[in-house]
């Protein structure tokens, strides 16, 4: 799973790109996912928030916690 930025979009697709042709999976969440992620990435999860990149934290701590939550109890983890 991975935060996709605003300010630096470009460097980090080029990025994923290198961790796709590994065979890894990408998981993207952003505010808007251009041609070219949805392209690239396995999941997507645009938030079209309209917050600043900054506010936009506050989502996605919530996101990723949930993610981690149930992929904990998908793999048999206890979580307590």
């Amino acid at each position: 799973m991975y935060l996709l930025s605003d300010s630096v979009q470009d460097t980090e697709v080029m990025l994923l790109n290198r961790i796709k042709e590994w065979g890894g999976h990408i998981g993207i969440i952003c505010e808007k996912a251009t041609p070219r992620v949805l392209q690239l990435s396995d999941n997507v999860f645009e938030l079209q928030s309209g917050l600043s990149e900054n506010a936009r934290l506050v989502i996605v701590m919530l996101l990723m916690q949930l993610y981690a939550y149930f992929r904990s109890l998908a793999v048999g983890r206890d979580i307590e």
